[in-house]
Order: C-alpha cells, then sequence, then structure tokens
C-alpha cells in the first residue's frame, strides 16, 4: 500500500469511527487512532496480493451496481434465516458451485459475497469449486439463482491478465 492510500484509509477510517461512535472525548478519539494505526498495519500485506493493484482489477461502475443486490439478498436471507430458525424447518445441506473467475479480486468479491448471505457458508474453497452450506433448500435455490459467478465476471476488468 502506498504512503497516498495509507493515509487516505486513515483518514477515512478515522472519520468513520468519529460518525459511528459519536463520542468526542480525547482518551476514546487516541484509542480509535491506535486502533486505525493497527488496523492498517495487519491488513497492509492485503493490498499486495498480487502484482497489479487489485482495484485495477475490477470495474468500480459495476460494482457500485452489484452492491445494492447483494445488500437486498442479504435483508431477504436474514428474515429467512429467522424464519427457519423459528419454525425448526432446517434441512442443512452441501452444495458445489463452480468458479469461474478470473482474478484474486474476483475470487474475493465472489467468497464474500456468498458468505455474507445468511443461510450459506463457504465450507471450502479453492480455484475451480466452491464448497457451500445451505441451510434448507430455500437457500440452496437461492444461492443457485444468484448467479454470481457471472455477476462477478461482469465486475472483473477483462483488461487485466490472470493473476493467479
Amino acid at each position: 500500500m502506498t504512503e497516498k492510500n495509507l493515509a487516505t484509509s486513515a483518514i477515512a477510517l478515522f472519520f468513520m469511527w468519529l460518525v459511528f461512535s459519536g463520542v468526542m472525548d480525547f482518551t476514546f478519539i487516541m484509542l480509535g487512532v491506535l486502533s486505525i494505526l493497527f488496523s492498517l498495519f495487519v491488513s497492509r500485506k492485503a493490498f499486495r496480493v498480487s502484482k497489479f493493484n487489485l482495484l485495477n482489477q475490477l470495474d468500480f461502475a459495476k460494482f457500485l451496481m452489484f452492491l445494492p443486490k447483494q445488500i437486498w439478498e442479504i435483508i431477504k436471507s436474514n428474515f429467512h434465516v429467522l424464519f427457519v430458525i423459528m419454525t425448526k424447518k432446517v434441512n442443512p445441506q452441501l452444495i458445489t458451485i463452480n468458479n469461474t473467475t478470473k482474478t484474486e479480486i474476483g475470487e474475493y468479491i465472489l467468497a464474500m459475497a456468498m458468505t455474507l448471505t445468511p443461510g450459506s457458508l463457504i465450507v471450502e474453497y479453492n480455484k475451480k469449486v466452491l464448497l457451500i452450506h445451505v441451510l434448507d433448500n430455500t437457500s440452496k435455490a437461492s444461492v443457485l439463482s444468484l448467479h454470481l459467478n457471472r455477476i462477478v465476471e461482469k465486475i472483473e476488468n477483462k483488461n487485466i491478465k490472470n493473476v493467479l
């Protein structure tokens, strides 16, 4: 991560800390600064996954169009998981989905989109296949109908060579 990106990330995290905490006490702000510095120190290697800048590997506009759909799926799934648990109609299953992503950032987006959806969890991940645990038949149908591979492929920038 370059110094410019590091500074931008630190400033953005600091403002998020202030907004979400709402506390303007000196001690609390200093704890925020320390936690931000620690977070940036720990995550600095995550931005050096490949020789390419990870943000260059995706079409940012398409990624922004993907977010509302993903947020809506998370909201729907939360209510579904609540219903399944309350009615005790749990029918756990393991399903596999082919991984057709071309870049590391594409793999990351696919894995996070799958895992963030309640009722589904990636159990095993490799370059070709995702093994996913689903809560019931409805969760299975939902995961299979999302077609996340196709969505992530559209987000990935096809101008970057395969960096895997």
